[in-house]
């Protein structure tokens, strides 16, 4: 590959000519004094991670660049500042975030209308600013994480269900894990088709990671469907500190899990009973609809609006499974 133009920087701990491959630099480090550089940086706290986020701190203040943004935040955040990056920067890094699928398909339609996108498909996206971007026509793909919860809930609920529009490409490591419980599933032309009878087979490990590893947003529905599993099961949160929040709710349906550091064992029970239980979060909270549409009896979720965000009218398509659900209040 020609590296003509390219610039190679090093510090005494980071390499970052490498971390960011050819992305970042597209001209002579030296040109990029005065320029404004947007950086996204994902929350991931592996040690990798923290090093590519750190050398490209490094490497920017090395050419007295101005950083224009940093976000660690939710992938919405990471959506919309590439979309102002587009003309309100000279770069834009993005970097260790979880939405790379949704950002490789902006970035190819990006590239349509007069954007110059680079490194589509690797861990940095890099986009150099335009004066002006042309027209074009963009159709969003699935969101992977409703996909992912739906396809969760039928493993719960039971029964035969058919997902349109699912793109298992962005979904791989979720269906590794479902291969490993008793549920059929087929998939053709972009339609997946599962069934399952009886209690699922508990899955052994579930560890979150970047993507394309298994999605620290599909990491609650999982676990409250381990609660109802045959067997035992570990999930491992290596993302986020505190995103057990459900887990003390569960343990009031009858659930039995113990909690150390970033570490759950969930040990599966027959079954779960309905409790008065609260939503402390968005992916907690439809965990818990989960729970309790697979539990006996009746249960009450509260704080709802925060499912909202992430799920229109969630009630509506659980019913679609045969669920009995019904919103009493916003």
């Amino acid at each position: 590959e020609d590296t003509s133009g390219y610039a190679t920087v090093k510090t005494d701990n980071y390499e970052i000519g490498y971390t960011l491959g050819t992305q970042l630099i597209r001209k002579d480090g030296e040109q990029l004094s005065g320029k404004k550089i947007g950086v996204i940086a994902g929350r991931a706290e592996t040690e990798a991670s923290v090093n590519r986020i750190q050398g490209l701190k490094d490497a920017i203040s090395g050419y007295d660049c101005e950083i224009a943004w940093e976000y660690n935040d939710e992938n919405d955040a990471d959506i919309c500042a590439v979309v102002d990056a587009k003309k309100a920067v000279d770069y834009m890094v993005v970097m260790d975030t979880g939405a790379l699928d949704t950002l490789g398909e902006m970035s190819q339609n990006g590239e349509y209308n007069g954007a110059k996108i680079y490194g589509v498909g690797t861990s940095t996206v890099t986009i150099e600013g335009v004066e002006s971007l042309g027209g074009g026509t963009y159709t969003p793909i699935p969101d992977r994480i409703i996909a992912g919860t739906y396809l969760i809930a039928a493993l719960a609920l039971g029964g035969e269900v058919e997902f349109q529009n699912f793109r298992p490409e962005h979904n791989q490591a979720l269906l590794e894990k479902v291969k490993q419980t008793n549920a059929k599933i087929k998939i053709k032309n972009n339609t997946l088709y599962v069934k399952i009878d009886g209690r699922p087979r508990a899955i052994s490990k579930i560890e979150t990671s970047p993507y394309p590893g298994y999605p620290t947003d599909l990491q609650a529905q999982m676990l409250a469907l381990q609660t109802i599993s045959k067997g035992t099961s570990i999930v491992v949160e290596n993302l986020f500190e505190t995103r057990f929040k459900h887990v003390p709710e569960l343990v009031k349906m009858g659930a039995e899990i113990t909690v150390k550091d970033r570490t759950a064992i969930i040990r599966g029970v027959e079954k779960l009973y309905g409790a008065n239980i609260e939503a402390a979060d968005l992916r907690g909270g439809v965990a818990l609809a989960i729970a309790s549409l697979a539990a006996s009896g009746h249960s009450t979720l509260s704080n709802v609006n925060l499912i909202d965000r992430g799920y229109y009218k969630f009630e509506e398509t659980f019913s679609l499974l045969g669920a009995d659900i019904k919103r009493i209040s916003e």
